[in-house]
């Protein structure tokens, strides 16, 4: 295999973006969301010419509520939604607690 040509290499492109918006109802509960984006290149097969991606490129969505019972404990609840370019779609929802001190 060859990675150090000009058709592709072993490497990877990734990001992502989060947004929160303090609820003008309540000083304690926000609207989150988050995307993630992680992209991979093709490569070839020096043997056969053969064009493929070494891995799965994924968007990854999510959104909802997070809520801050203090300083340091929130709660966060979203649902998530990983978009893959070759394989099946998937989602669920999560919980999470964040304790800080």
């Amino acid at each position: 295999w060859d990675n150090n040509n000009e058709e592709g290499s072993l490497d990877c492109t990734t990001g992502f973006l989060e947004l929160a918006y303090l609820t003008p109802w309540s000083n304690d509960l926000e609207l989150v969301g988050r995307l993630d984006v992680l992209e991979f290149p093709e490569i070839k097969n020096t043997l056969t010419g053969q064009k493929f991606w070494w891995d799965d490129n994924l968007k990854r969505y999510e959104g909802g509520l997070k809520y801050s019972y203090s300083k340091g404990l929130q709660l966060k609840m979203v649902y998530q939604h990983w978009d893959y370019q070759r394989l099946q779609d998937s989602g669920f929802f999560a919980t999470q607690f964040v304790l800080s001190f």
